[in-house]
């Protein structure tokens, strides 16, 4: 749970410095009257933006200071725990034996199956796109994908199992990829597609927003993965008959 604590500080500065420049855009793309900023007359979105962030409950500084960093803290302390299960499920059964290298393996792994794959079908959208009546079914079917996405990594994970067991050890990950790849492509073709993006939204906005929430998992994940690694290689010994 340290270990996701420190990545969370890491991934507040990433968030902070790359992901809330594209946020302040969208939400004063939202208040200019979903117009381009560039044609409005000068100052008139920065000022509704300004109005927005004084008039809310939850000034955008709070939210972009230490609501943000509680947020990922939060996350980041209850995904270093599930860390730590797995670590522990994992170590000595399947992957390498030393802490750091199995340890980012799995941080890698985990932001493939719990951020990236789900983030393709279901890309991150910024508060000025999408309706309120809908948040709660996008909601559902990103935690559905998610959940897919992690029930497609388990079965591949058999699937190699299998094929290692049979005898074709060389075979073994390259079969297990492709049905984790197969069984994603057919989970992509299930789930319900959704786009609500107005075609008067710059794309650079968007991008670069999306680009950034991907991007903040990212240093989540490799932060845990580092973090852990090295506090776990100095409690654990070798992985032999002797170690704890």
């Amino acid at each position: 749970m340290l270990a996701g604590i420190f990545s969370a500080l890491l991934a507040f500065g990433f968030a902070r410095v790359v992901g809330e420049p594209p946020l302040d855009l969208a939400i004063a793309y939202e208040e200019a009257g979903s117009l381009p900023v560039e044609v409005q007359e000068p100052g008139t979105a920065v000022e509704n933006h300004q109005h927005l962030i004084h008039d809310t409950e939850v000034s955008r500084t709070t939210q972009a200071g230490i609501g943000l960093f509680t947020g990922l803290a939060v996350f980041g302390a209850g995904l270093g725990g599930a860390f730590a299960t797995a670590f522990a499920l994992m170590r000595g059964r399947v992957g390498p034996s030393a802490p750091i290298t199995l340890s980012v393996l799995l941080a890698f792994g985990g932001f493939v199956v719990v951020a990236l794959v789900p983030a393709i079908k279901y890309p991150a959208t910024p508060p000025a796109i999408g309706t309120p009546e809908t948040i709660g079914f996008r909601t559902c079917i990103f935690l559905g994908m998610m959940a897919l996405s992690i029930v497609s990594a388990i079965l591949a994970f058999y699937c190699t199992r299998l094929v290692a067991e049979l005898g074709y050890r060389r075979l073994s990950l390259p079969v297990g990829l492709a049905a984790f790849v197969l069984l994603v492509v057919l989970c992509f073709r299930l789930m319900p597609s959704v786009n609500e993006v107005p075609t008067t939204f710059p794309y650079e906005v968007l991008l670069a927003f999306r680009l950034a929430s991907l991007g903040t998992q990212a240093v989540l994940w490799l932060g845990i993965g580092i973090a852990f690694g090295f506090a776990a290689k100095n409690v654990l010994g070798p992985l032999n008959g002797n170690s704890r």
